[in-house]
């Protein structure tokens, strides 16, 4: 009779201990999977911060790069061997020049 008590009482210590074992073990979980969170959390905000960088960057270089093609064309446009466009801006600015100069005098006059 004494040896069943004693396996009864065992048994609910055992009991008890697992319960307890495996509480302790669900806390642990949660504790790593609240950490988990916290952390994914964290990554996400780098990398959206990554993200807005990298798209900064990108749209830089996009206007960078159009930048240098007007330059290349204008470049282009005015070693072509046809059209030496200086000389002829010269000149349109220096008729645009002695026109207002003209207009100057001839209103003082």
């Amino acid at each position: 009779m004494k040896n069943l008590m004693f396996v009864l009482i065992a048994l609910i210590v055992a009991g008890f201990s697992m319960e307890a074992i495996a509480q302790k073990n669900t806390t642990i979980a949660d504790n790593n999977a609240i950490v988990k969170m916290k952390k994914s959390k964290k990554a996400f905000k780098v990398n959206n911060e990554e993200a807005r960088k990298a798209r900064k960057a990108r749209k830089h270089i996009i206007k960078m790069k159009k930048a240098k093609m007007q330059r290349a064309k204008a470049t282009k446009f005015m070693s072509h061997p046809q059209i030496n466009v200086r000389p002829a801006e010269k000149a349109v600015m220096k008729k645009i020049r002695k026109d207002k100069i003209n207009k100057l005098r001839n209103g003082a006059e």
